[in-house]
């Protein structure tokens, strides 16, 4: 009885929900970042050690900053990125997936203000 109490509970411990394949959301995002008042565009490329680099207009100004991204089960992604070293201005984007991993939708949140965001992947196209 022991013995089927113990590989029970190793069975239950090393039990992980299925999650999203890193490989599907690693690539090339482009999309759109804003409040009620005003879009920006924004680029997002993400590679397979969480990290990202994010690519945006902000105040008028190209921003690009290193970021970091976790996966949430399997339809959402956190990102989460610090504007400028000197300020510490963080923006965290929740975003959600589509189905087939194309689109991210969301919010994002900075310091002070926050707003929505979509992204669609780039796919490579192959000329024949």
């Amino acid at each position: 009885m022991k013995l089927v109490v113990v590989i029970l509970a190793t069975l239950f411990s090393s039990w992980k929900t299925p999650g999203l394949p890193t490989e599907t959301v690693c690539g090339i995002w482009k999309g759109y970042y804003g409040t009620e008042t005003v879009i920006n565009s924004i680029t997002i490329k993400i590679n397979p050690q969480n990290q990202a680099e994010v690519i945006c207009n902000y105040n008028d100004a190209c921003l690009k900053v290193k970021a970091t991204y976790k996966l949430i089960g399997d339809s959402a992604i956190v990102i989460s990125c610090k504007l400028t070293e000197q300020t510490s201005s963080q923006v965290i984007l929740h975003g959600n997936l589509n189905r087939s991993s194309s689109f991210i939708d969301g919010q994002w949140n900075g310091n002070q203000e926050g707003g929505c965001f979509y992204l669609q992947k780039q796919f490579e196209q192959i000329s024949l």
